[in-house]
C-alpha cells in the first residue's frame, strides 16, 4: 500500500474516488471516518488516498497528471471486494476459533486445578 495523494476537499476525494475506481485502481481512503467520529462537517486533517496494489501505483499516478491515461494494470474491483469479504468473513472464523480451543483449555485447567485442590484436602 503506497500513500498516492492527500487531499482536504470532500468534492475533490470524490472526483479521485471516482476516477480512480473507473479505472479499477483498488485503494484505501484513510481518515475518511474521523471527522464523523468526532462529529466535525469537514475532517480536522487531510484525507490520505493509498494505491492498494504496487503495480497500480504508476499507473494511478498516471491517471493524476492525465485522466484520459489508459490503465493497462485495472481490476474488477467486485470482485476484488468480494474477496476482501470473503478474508474476513475467514479471518473472523479463524479468530473465534482461536478464542474458543483457547476458552476450552482455561476451562479444562480450571477444571484439573479444582479437582487437584478437592483431592489433596
Amino acid at each position: 500500500m503506497k500513500l498516492l495523494t492527500e487531499v482536504i476537499d470532500v468534492n475533490e476525494l470524490h472526483s479521485l474516488r471516482i476516477l480512480l475506481e473507473s479505472n479499477g485502481i483498488a485503494f484505501h481512503v484513510g481518515n475518511e471516518d474521523s471527522a464523523r467520529n468526532f462529529g466535525f462537517i469537514y475532517p480536522a486533517r487531510k484525507y490520505n488516498i493509498f494505491i492498494l496494489y504496487e503495480k497500480q501505483y504508476d499507473e494511478a499516478m498516471k491517471l493524476l497528471e492525465n485522466e484520459d491515461h489508459v490503465v493497462t494494470a485495472s481490476i474488477n474491483l467486485d470482485q476484488h471486494r468480494r474477496f476482501m469479504v470473503e478474508e474476513k468473513t475467514r479471518s473472523m472464523n479463524q479468530i473465534y476459533k482461536v478464542v474458543m480451543y483457547s476458552f476450552v483449555v482455561i476451562v479444562i485447567i480450571f477444571a484439573c486445578f479444582v479437582w487437584y485442590m478437592e483431592a489433596t484436602h
